[in-house]
């Protein structure tokens, strides 16, 4: 049996992930570092797709709260396992990312566990969605898009 894997952002993001798919993270990544698409295993939340803002010229890290309430509501996109088959440790081998250690500690800190992690090396176009859903005022996820678009 397949795992469910998901990618986790938030509803302001929504019109462009379903336009141009969901792009490999390049903000903050080193040169010589390959950037990836991080999901996750997690069907909940995961943590490290919490978001910042800037309070007073300084980056201020949002919980899952805050990041609902900053960016229009919580989005999770599920991709089908073979979109995303890289795992923590297949990350670690094959990105040339000298802080592997440092997310995983981070990660540890808020209470992520990096095993959860999958990668994809390449953006995964609209066309890989299984589903698009929003996190309802129960905290609940409810399905807001057709796997079809």
């Amino acid at each position: 049996m397949s795992k469910r894997i998901f990618h986790y952002t938030v509803r302001d993001r929504l019109d462009s992930i379903l336009k141009e798919g969901i792009r490999v993270a390049t903000a903050n990544v080193p040169p010589g570092v390959t950037p990836v698409v991080w999901l996750s295993v997690d069907p909940f939340w995961s943590q490290t797709a919490n978001k910042a803002m800037m309070r007073n010229g300084v980056p201020v890290a949002l919980d899952r709260i805050g990041t609902k309430e900053n960016g229009g509501g919580l989005l999770r996109i599920e991709v089908p396992e073979a979109v995303a088959p890289y795992t923590w440790n297949d990350y670690k081998r094959m990105a040339n990312d000298p802080a592997c250690a440092d997310l995983a500690k981070t990660a540890r800190i808020a209470g992520e566990n990096p095993r959860d992690w999958r990668v994809s090396f390449e953006p995964i176009p609209p066309r890989s969605f299984l589903a698009v859903e929003m996190m309802n005022e129960r905290d609940q996820w409810a399905q807001i898009v057709a796997p079809d678009g």
